[in-house]
């Protein structure tokens, strides 16, 4: 689904669309703010899953900059998720919201785009460090 210029602001679930300069703005501000700290004194299962889920969902999103600690996040089962786990989690919360950032897209000239390189350290996430 693509927002005519005419309709933004877009709000699509837990993603917002707007008009940003000479381009648009894609963030989860809104969804960001709502996200609740986990207390890592009563630390169970449901207590860590759910928020990392919301943080998964907003790293795939709209916040690349939290992808590393959402795929680290990622691999610890909820039920023998650490303090340093939750943690972690905390910390990520903490950013999303301090940090109202999401992404930017200019309009593009293509007679000056270069891609440069392409690199893939998805196996640095990994505890065993496999891809």
């Amino acid at each position: 689904m693509k927002p005519r210029e005419s309709q933004l602001p877009f709000c699509f679930g837990i993603v917002s669309i707007k008009k940003f300069g000479n381009g648009l703005k894609i963030d989860q501000i809104a969804y960001s703010n709502s996200l609740k700290y986990i207390d890592v004194r009563n630390l169970t299962q449901t207590v860590f899953a759910h928020p990392r889920r919301q943080v998964a969902c907003v790293a795939n999103t709209a916040r690349p900059d939290i992808a590393y600690s959402s795929a680290i996040l990622a691999q610890t089962k909820a039920s023998e998720a650490t303090k340093e786990d939750a943690i972690l989690l905390i910390s990520t919360l903490e950013l999303l919201q301090a940090r109202p950032d999401g992404l930017i897209f200019s309009k593009l000239d293509f007679d000056s785009i270069q891609i440069r390189e392409y690199i893939d350290a998805g196996f640095a996430t990994n505890k065993v460090l496999t891809s």
